[in-house]
């Protein structure tokens, strides 16, 4: 029986914050969009858990979001997005918050 092949190493690298470079950032929230064109969203941040179910469908696919903020308060989102069996991978930056509000907990 021939051997499965090994597993190849995990790769590593850092997030960084689009808008300062910084590595320093944690994850604020997560949120993913109608499986398979049923409608509805789930959404978890820091208000709790969240269920929308008037969320239109993605088109064909699904879409899934986990939002992050540096230490500096700048706010971003690393989005995967399924669409006809193909995955796609980007970053969109996300207005800041209210002057006066810090990033830093």
């Amino acid at each position: 029986m021939p051997a499965a092949p090994a597993a190849s190493s995990p790769s590593r690298g850092y997030l960084h914050c689009p808008t300062c470079r910084s590595t320093n950032v944690i994850p604020s929230g997560f949120s993913c969009r109608t499986l398979l064109g049923a409608l509805g969203e789930v959404r978890i941040d820091h208000h709790g858990v969240h269920l929308d179910p008037s969320v239109p469908p993605c088109e064909g696919g699904a879409d899934i979001a986990i939002e992050y903020r540096c230490l500096d308060g700048h706010r971003f989102r690393v989005r995967l997005r399924t669409t006809y069996a193909t995955t796609s991978a980007f970053t969109q930056t996300l207005p800041c918050p209210e002057r006066g509000q810090s990033g830093r907990r």
